[in-house]
């Protein structure tokens, strides 16, 4: 996949994501963007993770309808710094502590979440 540094808006919407390494790799030709939508996807935590440490300018995300497989361990949320915008209706995610505590500690830009029916 070529680059495309001036990119800043991508839509991955309907995708199943079963190579991590291989998606974080093709991601990586996205050096600018801020806004990202994974809606109705399948991935797991760790590739959430990556696209956190390989997006740091990613201030809007959106997982409408999506399954992130994997659980969700204190810690283990990714730490989106510069995220202002959180949409996780629908979404389907295991969780074993406190989301919104975890949420609170992992993205200190959040100004909207929506969690509806999650």
């Amino acid at each position: 996949m070529g680059s495309f540094p001036s990119l800043n808006t991508l839509h991955l919407s309907f995708t199943s994501f079963t190579k991590t390494v291989t998606t974080t790799r093709e991601l990586h030709s996205f050096t600018n963007l801020e806004y990202l939508r994974l809606d109705d996807s399948s991935l797991h935590i760790s590739l959430l993770q990556s696209i956190a440490s390989i997006f740091p300018s990613l201030k809007n995300l959106s997982m409408l309808g999506g399954k992130v497989n994997g659980l969700l361990r204190g810690q283990g949320f990714p730490h989106f710094k510069s995220l202002e915008y959180l949409n996780m209706d629908f979404t389907r995610i295991a969780l074993n502590t406190n989301f919104l505590q975890i949420i609170s500690e992992s993205m200190p830009s959040l100004k909207y979440l929506s969690l509806s029916d999650s």
